[in-house]
């Protein structure tokens, strides 16, 4: 079974805010907002249990959820 478990910042994100410049250099001057989220796909078989296992172990719970 494959497991998506995706992770956000809940601070200010300052990969987000090069991107939204790298955006902005390129044009795109309407781009206000940009949120970055980290994807990891597991492909495994694996409990709801130790998914959130994983899941813990990938975030930094003081920046991300």
């Amino acid at each position: 079974m494959v497991h998506r478990i995706e992770v956000g910042s809940v601070v200010l994100d300052t990969r987000a805010e090069a991107t939204k410049k790298r955006l902005h250099s390129l044009g795109f001057l309407d781009v206000s907002n940009v949120k970055l989220v980290d994807a990891y796909t597991i492909d495994v078989q694996l409990d709801d249990e130790h998914v959130n296992e994983i899941a813990a172990m990938l975030v930094n719970p003081t920046v991300q959820t």
